[in-house]
């Protein structure tokens, strides 16, 4: 085909537009292949209240500061103020629990491990106890009030047995106490808002939802046995750390 002389400057100006535009599509798409997506959960940035699974797990260490009121020694009697003074039994323990959410808050149904022991020759005697206590618990957690459960009140109740073990210079008594109950009311206090970013990042990472510092009161009921030891309680001080998952 011929041209007229007229048209051909239009002609090569029409190829040079079409060949640019071909070749830089080219490149895009050579580009793109070479990119790699990137999904982010963005669920992981939004508010505790909008992302919070219906199904969840707590992990927490706890210590709490036994004082019974009604104790007497299985060995020769003696009271526990006589015996021990003012000095309580640290009892630290780890506990697991699974958590249901629902629009009111969330209950959660755990496990727990745990031990203590206190001394003193304040009688003028060498004594010690000695406990490995071993529960179950049931909670209601009320953490869906604000966007972010910066502060989330908490009820439960506890069933535990423990191992006891008393000794003294001369003698010693051991047995399996028959199981008992005690009460909690808490406040778990939010950290996340301490540092959001790295909060945020741990949510994405480990699927870490919250983090806690935990502040509790708990009682321990009277056990009906007669022959086992009394460690019925006051409401005594405890506190730990919770993560959520």
């Amino acid at each position: 085909m011929n041209l007229h002389l007229s048209l051909r400057p239009a002609y090569w100006m029409i190829l040079s537009i079409v060949a640019f535009f071909y070749s830089g599509s080219t490149f895009a798409v050579s580009e793109n292949e070479q990119l790699v997506e990137v999904h982010i959960r963005q669920d992981t940035l939004a508010s505790y209240k909008e992302r919070r699974p219906t199904h969840g797990t707590y992990f927490s260490l706890s210590y709490e500061a036994l004082e019974p009121i009604n104790f007497q020694s299985m060995i020769d009697g003696v009271d526990y103020k006589t015996a021990f003074g003012t000095s309580t039994i640290p009892l630290i323990y780890l506990e697991i629990e699974y958590k249901y959410n629902f629009s009111l808050g969330g209950l959660a149904l755990g496990f727990s491990l745990g031990q203590g022991s206190v001394s003193s020759s304040i009688s003028g005697d060498e004594r010690k106890i000695e406990l490995g206590r071993m529960g179950v618990s049931a909670k209601y957690i009320v953490d869906n009030i604000w966007d972010e459960p910066y502060v989330a009140p908490y009820a439960g109740i506890n069933l535990w047995q423990m191992s006891y073990k008393e000794t003294t210079s001369s003698d010693s008594f051991s047995t399996t106490m028959q199981s008992g109950l005690s009460y909690t009311l808490g406040l778990m206090l939010q950290l996340n808002w301490i540092d959001k970013g790295t909060a945020q990042q741990a949510t994405f990472d480990y699927g870490i939802e919250n983090s806690y510092v935990d502040i509790h009161a708990s009682q321990y009921a009277k056990t009906e046995s007669q022959d086992k030891p009394n460690l019925e309680t006051d409401w005594i001080l405890g506190g730990g750390l919770r993560l959520e998952f």
